[in-house]
């Protein structure tokens, strides 16, 4: 009996020595995965924080958490106020178009942005709120980007394994998120800081500088591609004389219904720039000469539009019109500065052929378009 009770305290202290070990060594894995995260959080961090510019910084972020944490098909998505939706700023994985917007009122990621709380859902096909972005998904958590009280966004990561995440998975993605929110607002004040230094404060179009910068750039992009781009210039007819005759305060007041008009006009891609005092310059990349003489006899007939605007401040002025010059790369020019000569040559014939008119360079101005 003695033996038999011996042998089984003897049991008994193996089982709780066995028992102790396994706890240990969990608790050692813990504080490695901690450690292992902690140093990871701390390497993000540095590398977040270094990157001002939004596009390198959104990219960065989505390697972060892609390739130091692990998680597959993260997703960031930028809270848009004035419209109430979220827009994709980028992602990993996903099947969406470029530049998804998703309402706030719809989606596990609107819901997020709309209350500023993290969801974890262990099966996204028994959720309603599930809108689809990676193929084949079955788990989703998201966290909010904020910074105090206010949401920035969203950060979004999918598997294609049901229940994939933890509470602890989604701790450490709030954190990650925690860290971008501080790296996305300091990206957008320098954005906002670079627009102001590049825009016109009249107009709210690219300023003269800014202007020839992108030129330069959007030309070799178009070299390097073998698309076209065209270049528009306006100049308004007769406004030297408007000035003398009303003031510049009026005259300020036209050209930024002027500015607004243009900015009304163009696509997303297109670049538009105060050029001079009464100068416009556009820039039309992927566009070929025709449909660029067509954009700008859109803009000319739009004009008179701001004529019920001039009367309201002059009581019965002259009505607006401006003349347009249009060169195209390569068709026209082999450069940057010899593509903004001849759309120059080209406005300044339209001067000379009787204003209010677009007109198309040509080496000898015979037969050239003219409206």
């Amino acid at each position: 009996m003695l033996l038999r009770a011996l042998g089984a305290a003897s049991g008994a202290v193996a089982r709780l020595r066995d028992r102790r070990t396994l706890e240990l060594l969990r608790l050692v894995r813990e504080l490695r995965r901690a450690r292992a995260v902690l140093a990871a959080l701390y390497e993000s961090g540095k590398l977040i924080t270094s990157e001002l510019e939004m596009e390198r910084l959104i990219d960065r972020l989505l390697r972060l958490v892609s390739d130091m944490f692990g998680y597959p098909n993260p997703a960031i998505l930028l809270l848009d106020e004035d419209e109430g939706a979220l827009r994709l700023a980028g992602s990993y994985g996903y099947h969406v178009p470029e530049g998804l917007v998703i309402p706030v009122s719809q989606g596990l990621t609107g819901f997020v942005a709309r209350t500023g709380r993290a969801v974890r859902v262990d099966d996204v096909t028994r959720d309603a709120r599930y809108i689809a972005g990676v193929v084949g998904a079955r788990s989703e958590m998201a966290v909010p980007i904020r910074m105090k009280d206010r949401v920035l966004g969203v950060l979004n990561v999918e598997s294609l394994r049901p229940a994939a995440f933890t509470d602890e998975d989604l701790r450490v993605l709030q954190m990650v998120a925690d860290q971008a929110a501080v790296a996305i607002q300091n990206a957008r004040l320098m954005g906002l800081t670079s627009h102001l230094a590049a825009t016109d404060g009249l107009t709210e179009l690219y300023n003269h500088r800014h202007f020839i910068q992108q030129l330069q750039a959007r030309l070799e992009r178009a070299r390097q591609t073998g698309l076209p781009l065209s270049l528009v210039l306006i100049d308004l007819d007769d406004f030297k004389a408007f000035n003398d005759r009303f003031g510049h305060l009026v005259g300020d007041e036209v050209l930024r219904a002027v500015g607004h008009l243009v900015r009304q006009s163009v696509r997303r891609t297109d670049m538009a720039a105060r050029y001079g005092g009464e100068e416009f310059a556009i820039l039309l990349p992927d566009t070929d000469i025709e449909a660029a003489c067509a954009f700008a006899q859109r803009i000319r007939a739009a004009l008179p539009s701001v004529h019920a605007f001039i009367q309201q401040l002059t009581e019965g002025g002259p009505p607006l019109s401006a003349s347009f010059g249009v060169a195209s790369y390569p068709v026209h020019a082999r450069d940057w500065r010899e593509l903004l000569q001849r759309a120059d040559e080209a406005c300044y014939q339209a001067k000379r052929q009787g204003k209010d008119r677009v007109v198309v360079w040509s080496p000898s101005w015979e037969g050239a378009p003219a409206a």
